[in-house]
Parts: structure tokens; C-alpha cells; sequence
């Protein structure tokens, strides 16, 4: 337990760049950060303070914002008093990792992302939700519609045994975003569902690094969930796995190698020269100043490069990750088992994550800013949704992205859902950094990641 809790612990502290609240592990909004329940920070519906009160630990997200701002107002239980501190990530994380380690119940509800969720439910360190939601009638589940849920962030939430430990608030896949008047320019025509060799050979066509012109920006700083989340959707798109489903590292496999190279050739070739220092932050900078023309990133990001003083602004097309290889990401809510509050926790879930909650937040705010993305299909069914520059691109790269790949060992997609996910991503990022500024030979890189990738499997008692 002690080696899981200290593992995950790792893991969670990095493994905020992925999401779109995120940017190198620093929120995309400020906002202040509370120690304790019911402090200056947290929002409280001050209409039931006699009754039952439900402490809940939520990302710093605009969307989360928001929903800490609506709460009071919309949201009626009778009896039910709703505290919610909104925490930056990090934060966030420590805490929900020190409570589950010492039992504590001081938040009934947290936020977990994709990668602490897949692995926390693997070690009963959230609550089953299956039996509060049964209690609901026909008509209440009908409304609520699971099935309009994108099944692959879905699938996230759903354990080995078929029932629900999590109910998804928003998430998001990956796809490419580039520069329209860049492309025009240089005489390029978008294909339907390019290869990334095709876009390789865009990127080239378009990189000047004389005069700071970049084909295709990424992100190159190392961590799992910087680096490693491009890198392994590359290779996945080949037809790369990390491990066989023996759990022997496949990284001297051909498949391996052609993701690799992939990637080597567009950071190296196509790229700012201090790639391996280039965060999410130095991307959007580049496509923002009129530098980059692609960039490959989390498709709940695209509203980042559309604003008004932004070379991208009404100048952003969209190419879905080759072969469907987009990455999944959400975020989460979850019932601390030690809750003793359980229905009253979910029955707040479910109205979070429910149509009526889009029909309230787009009626207030029409630019979809204050709606969750990338959850519901619905949403992107609507007039006012879809009419938004990047709806239907996000729409295609969330349905093409899955959480299983065929040949995982176990559930995952840019990263394996065990604990020791943190270390092996962190390593092989390492190693890919190590070949860019030509420390070593990406052969040699290779060998070092299939190397350490069996022990690591042995170690942890996956590999028979």
C-alpha cells in the first residue's frame, strides 16, 4: 500500500499538463487556493446551512469556476448544504492523495483526472456509484441519459466489474491545429485524414528557422504528461504499444521505432532549436505570434489561440490525429468511500454533468466558454454549440479516441492505468530528449526504454 500510495502520489503531481486547465502544471485561471473546507475560497450555498453539508475538492478550471458560481443559485436540495473548494491542481492532488491514505473524510466529493482515476478504481479508492444511481426512477435515468455519454471517456469511469466509480464532468482527445493563411500561402491543400507523413512533409514545407517561421510546434519538455502524451499517440498511430499483452516492452519494434522518428523529425526538423525546454505555454506563444503553423495538443486548448490579438483568430483549421490516435482525458467527479453522504453527493453529480446543466450554461453564456466540452453528444448537437469554430473537430477526434487499444496489456491510451506509469513516461521522455540534443542515438534511446520498461513490469509483478 505504502509503495502504491507513494507512486501515485508522483504520478498525480505531473499529471496535470495534460488537461486544458492546465498549462505545465499552472491553471489557465487564476483564482484563490483554500486550506479548509468553507474558507474564502470555497463557494457555499447558503440557502440550506441547517441541513446535511457536502464538502467537495474540484479542479481550477473556468468551467469549474463557473459551476462553483452556479451552485448556490441553481441547484436545489432541500437539506443539503454545498460547500466547494476550488483547488489548483497540485494542491488538489496532494490533498485527495493524503486523504485516501489516511482515511480521512474531509471532502465527500473529489475531482480526479483520467490517469488517478483508471488506477484508483483499480485499488478501491473510490466508491461505487452504480447503487445511488439505481435508486433514481425510470424517468429520472431517461432524462439523465448515461448512453448520451461519449463511450470512450465513459469507459474511463466504468471498473473491470461494469459499474460506474465516477461520473465525467468534461475531457478531451488531441488533434492538430494549424495556421489557414499559412497553408494557403504556401500553395498546401488539407487532405481527409492525412498520415503523418503527409504532415511531415507540410510542416517541412513550412518551417523557415532562419527567420523563425516553425512548421510544427510541440511540446518537447520532458514528463509523461508533457512530452509523453504527443510522443505516445504518435507512436500509437503506427501501431505501437509500450508493452505486448505479456507485458514484454515492444520499444525494438519497428512500429516503436516509425513514432519515434515521427516525432524526432518534426521536433527536430520542424521545431523552435530548444525544443526539448518548448511547454505548452511556448506553443501557444508561437501560434499565437504568427511563428508556428501546426501544433498538436489537447482539442479542449483551441479556444486559447482564437483571441482577439492572436495570429489564429478566425484563421484556425483542424486535422483530426491520424488513424484516430487522439488522446482521452477528463475530469472526474468522485465519492470518497468514507463519505457518509453518498446519495446526496450523487444526485449533485448528476445534475453537474446533466443536459438541464448545458441548457443552463449555454443559455447564460452562448460562446460555450462556461459549458462542459467533450462529454455529452447532445451538446455538439445543439445550434449553438455546433456552430463554434472547433465543435466539430473536437466532436470527430473525441469519437475516434479510445481508452483501450487493442494489444495493452491494460487500460490506457497515452499512458498505461498503473502506478508506475509516472516513472516509465517520465524515463522514456527522458531518453527521447537525451536523442534530440544528441547525448545518444534514438537506437540507443530505444534499448534503454525496453530495458527499463521490463524491469519495471517485472518489478511490479505484471510480467509473469
Amino acid at each position: 500500500m505504502k509503495k502504491l500510495i507513494a507512486l501515485l502520489t508522483a504520478g498525480l503531481l505531473t499529471a496535470s499538463i495534460f488537461s486544458g486547465c492546465a498549462s505545465d502544471g499552472e491553471s489557465s485561471a487564476p483564482a484563490s487556493d483554500s486550506s479548509a473546507p468553507g474558507s474564502s475560497a470555497a463557494q457555499e450555498n447558503n440557502g440550506n446551512t441547517d441541513g446535511a453539508t457536502i464538502t467537495m475538492a474540484m479542479v481550477n478550471c473556468p468551467v469549474v469556476q463557473k459551476l462553483a458560481e452556479l451552485t448556490p443559485e441553481y441547484y436545489e436540495a432541500e437539506g443539503v448544504n454545498i460547500v466547494i473548494d476550488v483547488l489548483e491542481e497540485e494542491n488538489l492532488r496532494t490533498k485527495v492523495t493524503n486523504m485516501v491514505a489516511t482515511g480521512d473524510s474531509t471532502y465527500d466529493l473529489y475531482m480526479l483526472g483520467a490517469y488517478e482515476l483508471s488506477t484508483w478504481i483499480n485499488n478501491g479508492w473510490v466508491a461505487n456509484l452504480t447503487p445511488y444511481m439505481e435508486t433514481k426512477s425510470e424517468e429520472e435515468l431517461a432524462a439523465y441519459d448515461r448512453d448520451d455519454m461519449f463511450e470512450g471517456l465513459l469507459s474511463v469511469a466504468i471498473g473491470s466489474d461494469g459499474n460506474q466509480y465516477a461520473i465525467p464532468f468534461f475531457g478531451e482527445s488531441s488533434f492538430i491545429m494549424y495556421n489557414i493563411e499559412k497553408f494557403e500561402e504556401a500553395g498546401i491543400t488539407v487532405t481527409e485524414n492525412p498520415t503523418w507523413e503527409e504532415i511531415y512533409g507540410w510542416a517541412q514545407a513550412l518551417t523557415d528557422k532562419q527567420n523563425e517561421e516553425y512548421g510544427f510546434v510541440l511540446r518537447g519538455n520532458v514528463g509523461w504528461g508533457a512530452s509523453g502524451g504527443v510522443l505516445t499517440t504518435i507512436c500509437n498511430s503506427f501501431g505501437a504499444r509500450m508493452y505486448d499483452e505479456s507485458w514484454n516492452a515492444t520499444f525494438n519494434t519497428e512500429e516503436m521505432k516509425s513514432g519515434w522518428e515521427t516525432f524526432y523529425n518534426l521536433a527536430v526538423n520542424c521545431g523552435p532549436d530548444d525544443v526539448t525546454n518548448c511547454t505548452y505555454n511556448d506553443c501557444i506563444n508561437y501560434m499565437t505570434s504568427g511563428k508556428g503553423a501546426m501544433w498538436y495538443d489537447a482539442t479542449s486548448n483551441a479556444s486559447n489561440l482564437d483571441t482577439d490579438d492572436s495570429a489564429m483568430k478566425d484563421n484556425t483549421g483542424y486535422i483530426v490525429a491520424p488513424n484516430d490516435s487522439g488522446w482521452i482525458w477528463e475530469w472526474s467527479f468522485a465519492l470518497n468511500p468514507q463519505s457518509d453522504k453518498g446519495q446526496e453527493v450523487v444526485d449533485y453529480m448528476m445534475w453537474a454533468s446533466s443536459k438541464d446543466y448545458v441548457d443552463l450554461t449555454m443559455g447564460l453564456d452562448s460562446t460555450g466558454a462556461s459549458t462542459p466540452s467533450g462529454i455529452r453528444t447532445s451538446t455538439y448537437e445543439r445550434d449553438d454549440y455546433k456552430g463554434l469554430s472547433y465543435a466539430a473537430a473536437t466532436l470527430d477526434a473525441i469519437q475516434g479516441a479510445k481508452f483501450e487499444l487493442e494489444g495493452n496489456p491494460c487500460k490506457g491510451n497515452q499512458f498505461l492505468a498503473i502506478p508506475e506509469y509516472s516513472e516509465l513516461g517520465d524515463y522514456m521522455t527522458e531518453q527521447m530528449a537525451a536523442c534530440i540534443v544528441g547525448d545518444i542515438d534514438m537506437d540507443t534511446a530505444l534499448n534503454n526504454c525496453n530495458d527499463f520498461f521490463n524491469d519495471v513490469a517485472e518489478e511490479g509483478g505484471y510480467k509473469e
